[in-house]
Order: C-alpha cells, then structure tokens, then sequence
C-alpha cells in the first residue's frame, strides 16, 4: 500500500510505493537513481503532451534497465516536473490514474519503482520544487532514507543535468525523447557525466561505475552454479558494497538463489595466499606453476569437456586464417584444480604477408566454482608483441600480473578485483550451461587488469550452415569493452552457439572498422 506525502511550503506531491522505501529495509540510507519520466520510462516528443492514461507507452527496455538496478542495490525513484496540471491540461486524479498505468505496465516486465515525486507547477507560477530545483530529490531522500551522494539521475533534458549538479551527484543523459535535441543544443553544456544512448545503457554504466555488477553476478548464476547450500558458507559482497547490498539480497525475482563463496576453489587461509603471491612472483612463466592432474571428483560435468574446435577466419569473403578451441586438460594451478581452456588464432600464408598472426590464449577455470583463475595471453600480430599472465586471489580481492615486453623489459602489477571474476576467454564458456532463451541476458564480472561488466544478452534462434554442418543455434551477443576473442578491436560480436545443452560455438563474427570477420567451425575434433 502506498504513502502520499505533500509538502506544505512548496505543494509538491510524493508517492512512496515500496514497504523497503519507507525504511523497513535497514537503518542505513540506500543509494538512489532519479528517474525522470518522459522521455526516459516512457516515449515523450516535442509538442506532445501526456493527459490521458492510454497515452503512456514504455520503452521495451525500460523494465530490464530497473530490474538491473534494482538487483544492484538502488532505490529507483522518478523525479518529474507535471506543468501540465498547473496549465490545465489534466488534473491529480487524472495523473495518478497516468501513474498506475505506468506502474502496472512495468509490473508486466517483472519491475517496479519505490517512488513517484513531481512538481504541479507552471513555469509561470515560479515555485521551489520544479526542477532543477533540488527540492524533490531532497525531499525523496528525506522520507525514504536515501544517501544522495551515492545517487544518480538519469534524464534526457539539460534540466536534469541541472539536477544533479544542485544535488553535487552525476547524471546520466539519454538519447530518448528530448535527449538528442537536447545534445545539439547544449553540447557539452550539457555537462553530463555520460552520454547513453538508453536507460538500459544508462544503467549499465552506473553498475559499471559503482563496481555492483558482481551483485547481478550473484543473482544471474543458475543453481547448477552454485556451491551446495547445505555446505558453502554465506556469499558475502566485496568490502566497499557490504554496506549497501544488504537491502538488495531481498528484490528481484532471483532472490533466494544461492550465490557464489568468496572462498570457494580458492585459498582460504591467510599463509594460502600468502603462498599464492609468492609462487607468482617466483615463477618466470605461467607453465612454471602448471601440472596435468587427473580428473578426478571435483571436476564437475560440464557440457564442454572434453572438446576440441577447429574455426576458419574470414575477412569477409577472403580466407585469412584459422583458429582453435580446446578444452582437453585438467590441471593444478599453484595449488588449485582448474579446466586448461586454450584458444589459438593464426593467419594463413596470404594474410602473413603483410599482418601476420600467431595469438596463444589460455583461461583457468575452477571446476566447482566456474570462476577464473587467471588467464595467459601471448599475442604476434603484425608489430605487435604481448606476453601477459594474470592470477586472480579471491581470498584477497585482488590480481597479481606479469607483463614482457618486446625488449625482454618485465614489469608486474598488482590491483583489485570486485569479487568473483571472468576473464574474457572464460566467459564464454561460463555462459555454455545456461539456459538461453531469447531476450534474456547474463551479467558477470570480467578483469583484465580493469574491473567491468560484461553482458550477455540472447537475441535470436537461427540455422546456419558451416564447413562442420548445418546447425540449429541460439545468437548471443556479447557487449564487450576490452579485446575480442580472436581480434583486438572490434564494433559488435555475435556467437551462434548449438540450440541444445552442449552450446557449442559454431560461428562468430566480429565487425571490425572495414567489414567484419568471421569464424566458421570446420571440424569437432573431439565433442564430449
């Protein structure tokens, strides 16, 4: 049941919709995002005006944006100027049958919002509350427990920018409805933090800037992920988001779900990681802290081992060269039981000519946990050189790296990892045992050697036809921020992965700055 608040001095009228936004969820202020409405949640143009309930229309993303950050610990609040009341064009009762329709619509998609704040006023009548004016988003955070300088707005007007400098916090400004209008008129007077094309980008990156991607982590892993229940201990957040995660653990439909161990596959004890830096930095090369071991019980089913691939790569039509992926051997790593996931990429004697390719990556995947263990890439292409191997120490959120050069300099680096993390190889075989359905998406963590998120998201079902055979598949598209699997830099990557449990990747295609590049399966060396 909702609460109506309405401010005495300056009429402005408030909503709170959530028990958690009343302040049942904890003593501790939680972090917001201020929301406008039009032309943000829903579709708004010039010259129109909203006065009639059937006149909303909500993005298709606007649900999935929420929900993502909700999951992520943030009380999601709108902040919106309703002249529209103090022009005549609609009136209280009017606006609030506008708000139930808006918040029925975004039932639907599985979201929802903790609160509804908005101005009454013309322009004309010169009130306190109308934005920029700070006024609302104090008098949110007031009544709802909010810690405004962990917040955000999100909007797609110079006056929600305006906003968020009043509040001393960032905005995000979207492209939606008044948003590239606005960007032509403003430019960077604007003065946004970031520009997106979206509220679901807009989303992502104040996931990504917060470091509370490893909370969808948490709350996207299937069961079959997870440790026992009746044996993990408590997946705890990483120390900088303990704080704020708590109310988190309670919303989102994935609530309940066990969650990855901080201690899980790794070295829970203090000397044990200890022994982990020290082995790294007494080891000259990776293959130095690597053994074959058998593979025995710990070594969870996967639909993936044992398997090997081998890929032709097009440039589109012309033949460029070829590429493999194998997972084939169980190994210790300083200490720890690990999948040897291996990817090779090479170019064929034409393309050598004049960009040569000889790429060797390799991911270490803990059989239990399905996390990294660190990664190893040795890259030749062209004049460029990259020898470069990371650890990753989850008993201490951290990873140890070593890096040569061309000119034989060694130079190592140490940082911080949010908590349990992919490497970018890792992660697609992470993705393999999930359930695909279209429209859906996975959200992890990924490190290399800077912390982000990776999404994953499920566009399509397709059949194609390859040098190995023609397959039914599911199109995933990753949105990658670092380098591809096979190539470096790219626009947008694709994967046809096999309609069925296995998942096997049998195209992927990459678009690069002329064209793209494709990976066709040639032949299943070996399947499980």
């Amino acid at each position: 049941m909702s609460t109506t608040t309405r401010s005495k001095t300056d009429g402005a009228h408030g909503i709170i919709l959530s028990r958690l936004a009343r302040g049942a969820g904890g003593t501790r202020a939680a972090r917001a995002v201020f929301l406008d409405r039009d032309g943000t949640l829903i579709h708004d143009r010039p010259g129109f005006y909203l006065r009639r309930p059937e006149q909303v229309r909500i993005y298709p993303f606007t649900a999935q944006a929420l929900r993502l950050l909700r999951r992520a610990g943030f009380r999601l609040v709108i902040v919106s100027n309703q002249s529209g009341i103090g022009r005549g064009f609609l009136d209280l009762k009017m606006l609030a049958r506008v708000h139930r329709r808006l918040l029925a619509g975004l039932r639907q998609g599985g979201a929802g919002l903790d609160g509804i704040y908005f101005c009454p006023h013309a322009p004309k009548d010169r009130c306190r509350c109308r934005k920029p004016s700070p006024l609302l988003a104090r008098k949110a955070a007031r009544e709802m427990r909010l810690s405004i300088p962990s917040s955000f707005v999100i909007g797609d007007k110079k006056v929600d920018a305006d906003l968020a400098k009043a509040l001393g916090i960032p905005c995000v400004q979207v492209a939606t409805g008044h948003g590239k209008e606005q960007r032509r008129l403003y430019g960077r007077r604007l003065a946004a933090a970031h520009l997106s094309g979206t509220l679901l980008s807009a989303a992502r990156w104040i996931i990504h800037r917060t470091g509370a991607a490893v909370l969808l982590l948490a709350a996207a892993l299937p069961p079959s992920f997870a440790q026992d229940p009746s044996t993990a201990p408590a997946a705890a957040p990483p120390p900088a988001l303990a704080a704020e995660s708590a109310p988190a653990a309670s919303t989102g439909p994935l609530a309940g779900e066990p969650a990855l161990g901080r201690t899980a596959g790794g070295l829970s004890a203090a000397d044990g990681h200890s022994k982990l830096r020290m082995d790294w930095e007494g080891a000259a090369t990776p293959e130095s802290l690597i053994k074959p071991i058998p593979a025995g019980p710990e070594f969870s089913k996967v639909p993936w081992f044992p398997e090997s691939l081998e890929f032709d790569v097009k440039w589109g039509i012309l033949a460029v060269g070829h590429a493999t992926m194998a997972s084939e051997q169980t190994v210790e790593l300083a200490g720890q039981p690990a999948f040897r996931i291996v990817s090779e990429a090479r170019s064929n004697g034409f393309c050598d000519g004049f960009y040569k390719v000889r790429d060797h990556n390799e991911s270490w995947i803990h059989p239990s946990s399905k996390r990294s263990l660190g990664y190893l890439k040795r890259l030749r292409e062209g004049n460029f050189f990259r020898d470069e191997w990371v650890l990753f120490d989850y008993g201490r959120n951290a990873f140890y790296a070593k890096r040569l050069d061309k000119d034989g300099a060694l130079s190592t680096s140490t940082g911080t990892i949010p908590g349990d993390v992919m490497d970018i190889l890792s992660s697609l075989y992470y993705i393999r045992p999930h359930k695909l359905e279209v429209g859906s998406e996975v959200t992890l963590d990924v490190n290399d050697k800077s912390n982000w998120p990776l999404v994953i998201t499920v566009t399509g079902r397709e059949k194609v036809s390859v040098p190995a055979g023609k397959f039914s598949t599911v199109i995933v598209e990753p949105h990658l921020r670092r380098e591809g699997i096979f190539v470096q830099k790219g626009k947008r990557l694709r994967v046809w992965l096999t309609d069925d449990e296995r998942h096997m990747p049998v195209l992927m295609r990459v678009e690069v700055f002329f064209g793209h590049i494709s990976t066709y399966l040639r032949k299943i060396v070996r399947a499980p």
